[in-house]
């Protein structure tokens, strides 16, 4: 385990609270203690001034009020704040007796003494970001984990944040725009050169795997087996749609995730080739899959619903008026989405083809081939069976489901 303070940063509704819960407990499994929300470098800063040594005067009671009114929390909360309550008061008395002086000495060792006897320790607090050079001063040693999400996403998850929370923005554009602010000052921190014990992981790839992998890695811990309630929140639509300044912001933090790429190597990551049945892949950006697009002739709208709705029992969905007029259908059925367009020059598509997931493939071939569907079974692909089949153009389809024999 890495003996430097960790602190967790990252912008509300970036992910850093599920975060910040793995890293509870397992801090507290390895004999560490991992704060969320106890936000003491922020209040020694407020109520430990310069102005209050000279006056030897150590305003305890503000913080405890503070910590008390919106508690951290956590496997070790209370007892944290148990120990700080004894750790303030010991050093208010301190200062009432001129004993100390240095104001960030104090702060320092009050941080390090509220954690008692752990042998390691760590914070999350979101409004971190906007005080970097504070928490640098307060905790030097520390290690920065800047846990990123898409703003696109996380501006949809504020948006749609319910109950009392005074710091939601009005609208979609203020949302980004405050993402933008909250990540300018960990930019500003790393070109001024004061990053060097730091790691940058997006959320996505944290949910996915690598990053929680790297992030394991860095601190020594076996993150996955307290990752057990960590889930991705893709919220669809179109995240790559962004105002410049906000792209800028997001590919800059982006480039931070991927510390093997070389500059002008042209790939974001390095390349590699790995086993079919690796399940920890995952790009920087969050990818899905949304429809899959067949092409159809002119004016064939009711054979595609004979085909697609009648015989495999998907059900057309509206298009919008403005790509309605085009012509061609869009059908959907549980995971699956096919959008049918309209081509003026059609040729069907004999080798390229969707890979259709299907839970009862023997009950989909026998409904095909009653309905006159010539299906070619295939056991080429190790632990599948599949078949193949033409729609009533020619497109090529090809269904499959996992071999359990």
């Amino acid at each position: 385990m890495t003996k430097r303070p960790v602190i967790l940063l990252g912008s509300q509704r970036s992910g850093t609270t599920a975060l910040a819960s793995i890293l509870d407990r397992a801090f507290a499994e390895a004999g560490g203690q991992f704060t969320i929300n106890g936000k003491l470098p922020y209040l020694l800063h407020r109520w430990c001034t310069p102005a209050d040594l000279r006056g030897r005067h150590l305003r305890a009671d503000e913080i405890l009020h503070a910590l008390r009114r919106r508690p951290p929390y956590g496997l070790s909360a209370e007892r944290w704040l148990e120990t700080t309550e004894q750790v303030l008061r010991a050093a208010a008395a301190e200062v009432a007796d001129g004993k100390i002086t240095d104001v960030v000495a104090l702060r320092r060792d009050v941080i390090r003494r509220s954690y008692g006897a752990a042998a390691f320790f760590g914070e999350k607090y979101n409004e971190y970001m906007l005080e970097l050079d504070l928490v640098a001063e307060s905790v030097p040693d520390a290690m920065w984990i800047l846990l990123i999400r898409h703003p696109a996403q996380v501006a949809r998850s504020v948006q749609r944040w319910a109950g009392d929370r005074p710091w939601r923005t009005s609208d979609h554009a203020s949302a980004l725009a405050k993402w933008v602010a909250w990540h300018e000052p960990w930019l500003e921190n790393e070109r001024a050169g004061r990053s060097e014990h730091s790691l940058v992981i997006e959320y996505g790839r944290l949910c996915a795997g690598p990053d929680l992998h790297r992030l394991s890695e860095t601190l020594d811990l076996d993150l996955g087996r307290h990752a057990y309630d960590l889930r991705s929140h893709n919220d669809g639509g179109d995240v790559a749609a962004l105002p410049q300044d906000v792209a800028t912001t997001w590919y800059s933090l982006l480039d931070r995730t991927t510390p093997s790429k070389k500059k002008g190597s042209g790939s974001m990551t390095q390349r590699q080739v790995l086993p079919y049945d690796t399940t920890e892949t995952a790009s920087p950006f969050g990818l899905g899959l949304h429809h899959v697009q067949l092409a159809i002739p002119p004016g064939s709208e009711d054979e595609c619903r004979e085909f697609y709705i009648d015989v495999l029992g998907m059900t057309e969905i509206q298009k919008p008026p403005v790509l309605a007029a085009r012509g061609g259908l869009w059908v959907r059925a549980d995971g699956l989405e096919i959008h049918l367009g309209v081509e003026e020059d059609f040729r069907p598509a004999r080798k390229a083809h969707p890979g259709i997931q299907v839970a009862d493939l023997d009950g989909l071939a026998e409904r095909l081939t009653d309905k006159g569907v010539t299906i070619t079974w295939d056991a080429n692909f190790p632990g599948h069976r599949r078949f193949y089949a033409f729609d009533v153009f020619g497109n090529r389809l090809e269904f499959l489901g996992p071999d359990i024999a």
